[in-house]
């Protein structure tokens, strides 16, 4: 025989069940398949400038991107008010760099929407895909060069159609 059971007698199994699975869907360090921690990163203070993305990024670059603060290789507007590239060297880990971008992108109200490991023998590398609203998309390459260093290639679009290389 079937008896009526109130809802209320099944919340704690729902709730055990959904920390359960909140519990899995953990990120995990890109690559390695594992969950892990991730390196502690000072945002505001790792960020470049308005004064200086202003002075040594393309013009018109939009200042409310998050932009790492390393020494800057080489920068181009490549559509006029639309889409930007930069290049930057940093002297700090990799992984840092990536976390810092990361976490720098969400303060401002980004969505990584995907990141993937670049996996060409030449060291620790990843990319992430980035976008905001209807139309801000974003591509971060962050790699782990020989001797130390971090090189960082960015692309940001501004209703550019970037999304393509999504």
């Amino acid at each position: 025989m079937l008896r009526r059971v109130p809802f209320a007698a099944f919340l704690p199994a729902v709730l055990a069940v959904a920390i359960v699975v909140s519990a899995g869907c953990g990120r995990t360090v890109p690559g390695d398949g594992t969950a892990g921690e991730r390196p502690a990163v000072d945002v505001p203070a790792q960020a470049m400038s308005t004064e200086r993305k202003t002075a040594e990024l393309a013009e018109g670059f939009p200042f409310q991107v998050p932009v790492y603060d390393a020494k800057v290789l080489s920068t181009q507007e490549v559509t006029p008010g639309t889409l930007w590239g930069y290049d930057l060297r940093s002297t700090e880990p990799a992984e840092s760099v990536a976390e810092w971008y990361r976490r720098a992108y969400a303060g401002a109200n980004w969505v990584l929407d995907r990141e993937e490991p670049l996996e060409d023998g030449s060291g620790w590398g990843v990319a992430l895909y980035l976008s905001k609203g209807a139309g801000a998309q974003s591509v971060i390459t962050v790699r782990a060069e020989p001797g130390g260093s971090t090189s960082v290639s960015a692309t940001v679009g501004l209703d550019a159609g970037i999304g393509d290389m999504f």
